[in-house]
């Protein structure tokens, strides 16, 4: 099975920068989404300087493999000129998420030497650790670098929240990141493919939601017609006891993930001994108001896929396509 490299197509990732009027980086309740009035002149500059954000993504690496944790901007901040040429700070606050709610958190099998890494040195880091349920283990720790950060052998597993800041001149934003740590043997990859022999597609499949904005970069997605047969497929030798997929529609955010359990629904079971997805409508593609779902591949559409494997171990697998609102979709293509 191909093996992706996320950590370089992450960089490419949009960040969407939606204020809630919730906390902000020290952790108080903002006064509203901006701190600095905008005239009409000032939109056009202050929305081109939001969309300019990209700092370096985060990745947790553990023997050969690379997790993507789940990443929640928090806020962000940079300064810009009115039509007066004038410097004005924007500040956009998002909040922050809670440990304990977030759902498709990536498990990372513990291995001596587990290590957290970004391609650019953050402002600040400091991480927690959790229980499943949420309940801190301890004080927040700042650390000096990322690389520092050094995690215990899991007695039972926990999670982690990392809170950091990347800057640069005139721009700052700041992050939570999340993941699991466990004390299980790794879990196998996860082979999705559609149609057979010359027609046959590969599926791009990752480990946890975090990895959804790799799964939906252009060169990553695949477009597949609704009404599509998907098999999923692991090596000969490992028996699966149970799978759950849950549907998504996405969005071209970075944050491609429920930020409650709850959101994930009842799910649909699939036969384990030969697991099959058939991908039907989503309602939900046409409440987001997708700018492109009158058209052919107009609509990303993510799966979490729960799986437990016959020895016990457990895993959640992503994966995303490319395909249409409904089956009365035109044949525009979206791309």
């Amino acid at each position: 099975m191909k093996k992706w490299r996320f950590t370089g197509i992450l960089l490419a990732a949009g960040l969407c920068l939606a204020s809630c009027g919730a906390e902000g980086p020290d952790g108080m309740a903002a006064a509203g989404n901006s701190q600095a009035s905008q005239t009409a002149a000032d939109a056009p500059q202050a929305a081109k300087n939001n969309q300019a954000f990209s700092f370096p993504c985060v990745t947790v690496v553990s023997g050969e493999e690379t997790f993507i944790p789940i990443e929640h901007i928090n806020y962000t901040e940079s300064i810009t000129l009115d039509g007066e040429g004038k410097e004005q700070t924007i500040s956009d606050y998002s909040g922050y998420l809670q440990p304990g709610d977030i759902a498709g958190v990536p498990m990372v099998p513990y291995q001596p030497g587990i290590a957290i890494r970004t391609e650019e040195e953050p402002l600040s880091c400091a991480y927690e650790r959790f229980t499943l349920n949420g309940t801190s283990l301890g004080e927040r720790t700042a650390a000096d670098g990322l690389e520092n950060i050094v995690l215990p052998e899991p007695e039972e597993d926990y999670l982690v929240e990392l809170r950091v800041s990347f800057g640069e001149e005139g721009r700052s934003a700041g992050y939570q990141y999340f993941f699991r740590v466990t004390d299980q043997e790794p879990t196998p990859a996860l082979e999705i493919t559609s149609g057979s022999g010359t027609e046959k597609t590969m599926i791009a499949a990752a480990k946890g939601a975090g990895a959804f904005p790799a799964l939906t970069m252009e060169e990553n997605v695949r477009y597949l017609p609704l009404g599509s047969r998907l098999e999923l497929a692991f090596p000969e030798d490992i028996r699966l006891e149970e799978i759950t997929v849950y549907d998504m529609v996405l969005t071209d955010s970075r944050e491609n993930f429920l930020e409650n359990t709850d959101g994930l629904g009842k799910g649909t079971k699939l036969q384990p001994e030969a697991p099959v997805l058939y991908l039907d409508e989503n309602g939900k593609a046409m409440e987001r108001g997708y700018p492109k779902n009158d058209r052919t591949g107009g609509v990303l559409r993510g799966f979490l896929f729960q799986c437990r494997f016959a020895d016990g171990r457990e895993e959640v697998y992503s994966a995303a396509v490319r395909t249409d609102a409904d089956f009365g979709t035109g044949t525009e293509s979206s791309v």
